[in-house]
């Protein structure tokens, strides 16, 4: 299963017992994260259905206890586990991992608990038992950057989604000031859809002709309010052109 494929069998209301995220793209990773917390648990339930541990400080036994604990005033529980070094390679963990406990636990898990295992790194090892057998009993989901028309597209949908209308052409240029990291891409198309405003047109906000409006070494020494009256000169400036 991809991630949109479990994207939306979550929102279908199908949410399956436990999920492996890992992957270098973070800001995928925390979205997807966010995403599950806003669909499995109801705003009201939030502050005690929402369970975080770090297996740097946790061992992974405590975590299984926590899912098939039955809930208190809630009708599920969303556990979210850190440093989930147990999947990969490489790092040594302090903390001794009654791992067998997991792989027990997957065998019959809660149906009132949903486990989210946040991997540390670009790839499992696939030498390891316990992911032979996440790939089996588990959703295991691969978080990598994005790249050439797909990162287009997240940009023109993420500006789409703040009802701002924003041209490939746009994109592309944002992209050769701002970089391809998600998380500065997704604040740069924040700030250019705070002037555009609801139903705007930002495409001339950034042309081939004239200074590009988001540049983000320039936001470092400016406010939100110069940064609006910066956008209006030179907004004004490419009209007159």
């Amino acid at each position: 299963m991809d991630v949109k494929s479990a994207t939306k069998a979550i929102r279908n209301g199908e949410t399956a017992p436990i999920y492996v995220l890992y992957g270098t793209e973070k800001y995928q990773i925390q979205q997807f994260t966010d995403m599950l917390k806003e669909q499995v648990i109801e705003e009201e339930h939030r502050d005690f259905a929402i369970i975080p541990y770090d297996l740097s400080e946790t061992a992974v036994e405590v975590v299984i206890e926590e899912a098939e604990t039955v809930p208190f005033l809630v009708p599920r529980k969303l556990i979210i586990v850190r440093d989930a070094s147990l999947f990969t390679a490489g790092k040594e963990s302090k903390i001794e991992h009654q791992v067998d406990r997991l792989l027990t636990y997957m065998e019959n898990p809660a149906d009132y608990s949903t486990i989210v295992f946040l991997a540390q790194g670009d790839k499992l090892d696939e030498r390891k038992k316990l992911v032979k057998a996440v790939k089996k009993q588990a959703v295991v989901l691969a978080f990598a950057p994005l790249s050439g028309d797909e990162l287009l597209n997240w940009i023109v949908k993420l500006a789409k989604q703040r009802d701002v209308s924003l041209e490939t052409g746009a994109a592309e240029t944002l992209i050769s000031y701002a970089g391809t990291g998600l998380q500065t891409l997704s604040a740069e198309v924040d700030k250019l859809c705070l002037f555009a405003g609801n139903g705007g047109q930002s495409s001339v906000l950034i042309s081939s002709h004239w200074l590009p409006v988001v540049q983000s070494r320039m936001y470092s020494r400016w406010s939100k309010n110069s940064l609006i009256c910066d956008w209006r000169k030179r907004w004004l400036f490419s009209m007159s052109c």
